[in-house]
């Protein structure tokens, strides 16, 4: 083991027992994401212990849906390994204000050279470059540096500090009082000093010298310019002035004010910059805010994003040279899973009964039942942990008062609050010393639970007949038993719904027809129940899916009587074939066929 070995192996070993034990703690705190945990932690290992040999910044990218926790998780992570006080926030979709990149990059930029920071940056989304089908230039904007910043760690900035002002205004004051005849040498005033005295906001000494330049500038003077003109010390100012007649002071002042505004390069090699974003065109069902579909169906298909799908996803946003910068380490969020939406529940309930034993002295506990309704109330799949947050407010929090003025003022003595759901009603049974002492019943106001329970009535008779009519199709003609078949939804815009799961990515020649059938059998299960003239509105949707389906497979790829490529529209480019009559007629028959 060699001598520098010897010497670095301590802080070395120190370093990655933090790591370590930072790991352990995000995984108590984080739920449902320990292989990001993992994943992030080993990342971060070289930069912790190494940042002195890194030429760039490192770069970590953390993708995923609203709401699952990204910043939390980096901030969190900071924390753990003492860098909070190193750590800077940057939103990128924050165009001015304290936390806009201008303003962070301006203060970062007054630091220390050397140091090693965190730089996050969220909502990186919002810092887009290209926009619309043809990925047309976007608008620029102040945030276009964070580029520079993220390729090379090197920035160009001018600091324009409010010290510069106030040397060219005292440059201004001193051109004057030379020309009314102020005089000179070897930076004292020799000649008019009653009218330089009465016109600067110093006071000196009667019979005191009287500097052309006060002391009171040379704290400015070395700030912005002491570096370059070799200036450490207030006596190194003084000794420089002192040598100098009027024009000279002048002049002198003139290089500082022209040092301080001339643009300076700020080195962030030693940085770790942690790229934080909502890609949706990655995640394909981020738009659809349902809170019927299973949540382990959108954290499967969640995890089917690899690093690849992220960067097409990208493109959509960004230059090709501009994703290459962003590297490949892209860390992707799967969306949560029914169990960790269950933890995170309990978890944060867990956290409130700390906070209430703090205060009161009154432990919390609940059964199942609270993890249910709130589970039932609060998760929608694809926008994470601030809704279910929200319903835990509204139904737990908002109540703690009301159970602690009941015990006050009748003077029950109580040493926990057990909470349960019994039927669509809160129960609080106030316990001491494992006897219930008395109960408190609050009516729930359950705006999904009472969505989602059956009606009985004609709306929901037409979504099942309709809903079957794909279900049933599903099973004879794709061989697929569906996983949920819906008469009844919290949606206000769809009555029900069929979720099957497709076994593969692909689809044969010979499935279109079939596929195309099963999407139009909810109204050809309405004809057949209800007659011809008794279908309902509500199967556009369907349609619309049908039809671009045979479309694409007929116009895109090559299932039609010709392996072409149809365009869409008269305006798209000349590499298109745009006779779309024919094609189109087949897509007709098709859809015929299928009906």
């Amino acid at each position: 083991m060699t001598k520098k070995i010897t010497a670095i192996q301590g802080e070395f070993r120190h370093k990655i027992k933090v790591l370590d034990k930072a790991k352990n703690q995000l995984k108590k705190e984080f739920i449902g994401i320990d292989d990001i945990i993992d994943e992030l932690i080993d990342n971060v290992r070289s930069w912790y212990t190494m940042n002195n040999v890194q030429e760039k910044p490192a770069i970590i990218n953390l993708w995923g849906l609203t709401g699952v926790g990204k910043t939390s998780l980096a901030t969190r992570l900071t924390e753990l390994i003492d860098y909070n006080d190193m750590t800077y926030r940057i939103d990128l979709g924050e165009k001015q204000g304290n936390m806009s990149f201008r303003q962070t990059i301006g203060d970062l930029c007054e630091g220390n050279d050397d140091d090693p920071i965190v730089i996050l940056l969220d909502e990186f989304q919002h810092s887009k470059t290209v926009h619309g089908p043809f990925r047309a230039e976007a608008d620029a904007d102040d945030n276009r540096k964070v580029w520079e910043l993220i390729d090379t760690g090197r920035l160009s900035f001018t600091s324009w500090r409010r010290g510069i002002f106030q040397l060219e205004e005292l440059r201004s004051k001193l051109k004057k009082l030379m020309l009314l005849g102020v005089k000179v040498k070897e930076g004292l005033v020799i000649k008019n000093k009653k009218l330089f005295i009465s016109e600067m906001d110093h006071y000196y000494e009667r019979g005191a010298p009287i500097k052309f330049i006060s002391p009171g500038e040379y704290q400015i003077i070395m700030e912005m310019a002491g570096k370059d003109l070799g200036l450490e010390l207030f006596s190194d100012v003084e000794k420089k002035l002192l040598t100098l007649d009027a024009c000279g002071s002048i002049d002198f002042l003139d290089s500082v004010i022209r040092i301080a505004k001339k643009p300076h390069i700020k080195d962030f090699s030693r940085a770790l910059i942690i790229v934080l974003g909502n890609v949706d065109e990655a995640y394909t069902m981020s738009s659809n805010y349902s809170a019927d579909i299973s949540a382990d169906e959108f954290h499967r298909i969640s995890k089917k994003i690899t690093v690849p799908d992220m960067k097409r996803a990208l493109r959509e946003r960004f230059r090709d040279e501009q994703i290459a910068r962003l590297g490949n380490i892209h860390i992707i969020y799967p969306a949560f899973s029914e169990a960790s939406y269950r933890e995170i529940i309990k978890l944060e309930l867990g956290k409130i009964n700390e906070r209430l034993k703090e205060i009161s002295g009154i432990s919390l506990s609940f059964d199942e039942s609270l993890v249910d309704r709130i589970y039932d109330e609060g998760v929608y799949p694809t926008q994470g942990t601030r809704p279910v947050l929200t319903t835990i407010g509204q139904i737990v929090k908002s109540k703690l008062s009301l159970y602690l003025h009941h015990i006050i003022a009748n003077k029950i003595t109580a040493d926990k609050f057990h909470l349960f759901i019994e039927k669509d009603t809160l129960v609080c049974s106030i316990i001491s010393r494992g006897r219930v002492k008395d109960e408190i019943r609050e009516k729930l106001v359950s705006k999904l639970h009472k969505l989602r329970a059956t009606r009985k009535d004609e709306r929901q008779a037409i979504a099942a007949v309709h809903e079957s009519g794909h279900a049933v199709l599903n099973i004879v003609l794709l061989n697929k038993v569906p996983e949920l078949v819906a008469s009844i939804t919290s949606d206000s815009e769809s009555d029900g719904f069929m979720f099957s799961r497709n076994k593969r990515c692909y689809l044969r020649k010979d499935e279109v027809i079939p596929k195309a059938a099963m999407l139009l059998g909810g109204i050809a299960a309405e004809e057949l129940i209800f007659g011809p003239n008794g279908i309902t509105t509500g199967s556009s949707s369907d349609i619309a899916t049908a039809t671009s389906m045979v479309t694409t497979m007929l116009k895109k790829q090559g299932f039609g009587p010709s392996p072409i490529l149809y365009s869409d529209s008269t305006t798209e480019e000349s590499r298109f074939y745009h006779n779309n009559h024919d094609i189109e007629e087949q897509v007709r028959a098709m859809i015929e066929d299928a009906l």
